[in-house]
């Protein structure tokens, strides 16, 4: 894809009809103010998390469906790393999408990722984790960094 085409993109995403001119100047000054190179990091790491699901090197199948590919990421990402409880897992997930007719909380964890990636889409759903496993490790951190408790 070139360059003209992703600005083009990305200037029909920032120029949305329902965005009010406060939330744009809002986004806008944070933009200007540092809030790119966090976008830009974010999607370094969504990146990253989509080339170990599209690109399987330890798994006997390596034609395995999107679906089974993006549940364990995400079965990683917030039940093993963030330390999440499945059905919550799911929850937060059909939060964060906004997903109205999310799947059932009773289904198992994979046919609950399943039915969110035929909804939203596999990388839509991987980002989504992927953003509420960052809040969660970013919230357990606290101050008990060693640089902040040496000040």
């Amino acid at each position: 894809m070139r360059v003209n085409e992703l600005t083009h993109r990305l200037v029909l995403t920032l120029s949305e009809p329902s965005m009010s001119d406060s939330d744009f100047s809002k986004f806008s000054n944070w933009l200007r103010n540092g809030g790119l190179d966090q976008c830009i990091s974010a999607a370094e790491l969504v990146r990253q998390e989509l080339k170990a699901v599209r690109m399987p090197s330890d798994r006997s199948d390596p034609i395995e469906p999107v679906s089974e590919q993006v549940t364990q990421a995400v079965k990683r990402l917030l039940c093993v790393e963030s330390r999440i409880e499945p059905r919550d897992a799911v929850k937060q997930l059909i939060r964060r999408l906004g997903t109205s007719q999310g799947p059932s909380m009773l289904a198992p964890f994979s046919s609950a990722i399943s039915k969110l990636v035929d909804q939203h889409g596999g990388s839509a759903v991987l980002s989504a984790a992927q953003q509420i496993r960052n809040e969660i490790v970013h919230q357990q951190r606290g101050s008990n960094w060693p640089l902040e408790d040496k000040q």
